[in-house]
């Protein structure tokens, strides 16, 4: 049970790592953009501004979605509570569709998938 907390732990902070990487490159490229142009300050609160306005933006599309699909989601988990989920299913479909497009990163997600599966398969 440990090393399943210390993968998903692991993974979390991986994944924040990245995101803050993105954002302040993201960041770094508006405010080089901006910089002569309006001066160093400017250019700061103007990428800082930019990237605020968008995360507000992107919560509020991502709660007037939320709100309209709520009665979506529940007839759906109506239908979906009797049968257990099929994983399996659903990620060779997706590797299936990627084989076609992409096949290294296909078989590099197979690799992937598979040591997920058996890192947290229940014994």
């Amino acid at each position: 049970m440990r090393h399943k907390i210390a993968a998903a732990l692991l993974l979390f902070f991986c994944g924040v790592v990245l995101v803050c990487a993105g954002t302040s490159f993201a960041c770094y490229a508006l405010y080089a953009a901006f910089v002569p142009y309006v001066g160093t300050a400017a250019a700061a609160g103007i990428a800082a501004a930019v990237l605020l306005l968008m995360a507000v933006f992107g919560l509020a599309v991502f709660a007037y979605r939320a709100k309209y699909r709520k009665t979506e989601w529940k007839k759906l988990l109506e239908t979906q509570a009797a049968k257990p989920p099929q994983t399996d299913d659903i990620t060779l479909a997706f590797l299936a569709g990627l084989a076609r497009d992409k096949p290294i990163i296909a078989v590099a997600l197979a690799g992937l998938f598979g040591a997920a599966t058996t890192l947290f398969r229940k014994k």
